[in-house]
């Protein structure tokens, strides 16, 4: 445990504390209908395994580091990052930043839409607690 919050390897029951950890090379399993719920890597399975919305290194999918176009399709609530807390999670599909009229050197396109479907100035959203979201740019600044 760190800092009083439990390690990813102490939730999900892996070997690793955290993706990066994992190595840079994932599969998935639990696939039926085109959607796949468990995570394999080398170090360990992760059942149930929700993305939510990736991060800047792996999109919800990817199976290796700056895999922007991934093949494999997972649940996501990316669309609904936070607004809408029980929303059920979609099939996560490439098509929805690969196709956006921005450059997309360094994963461009999937950041773009990464950033706006996270909360900004003015966002409704609130937290588990009930708490408003922050509005991210700020985070990004200082």
């Amino acid at each position: 445990m760190e800092r009083g919050r439990p390690l990813a390897a102490d939730l999900l029951g892996t070997t690793f504390t955290s993706l990066y950890g994992g190595g840079d090379d994932y599969s998935y399993g639990g696939c039926a209908d085109g959607v796949c719920t468990t995570l394999v890597t080398p170090s360990g399975t992760v059942p149930g395994y929700a993305p939510r919305c990736g991060n800047t290194h792996y999109p919800p999918g990817a199976t290796h580091g700056y895999d922007y176009a991934p093949v494999a399709s997972v649940p996501t609530t990316c669309e609904s990052f936070a607004l809408d807390l029980d929303a059920a999670a979609i099939p996560s599909d490439p098509s929805r930043w690969t196709s956006l009229p921005v450059d997309d050197d360094c994963g461009g396109r999937f950041l773009t839409y990464w950033y706006q479907n996270m909360p900004g100035l003015g966002a409704t959203g609130v937290d588990r607690d009930g708490q408003p979201l922050r509005n991210w740019w700020p985070f990004m600044y200082y």
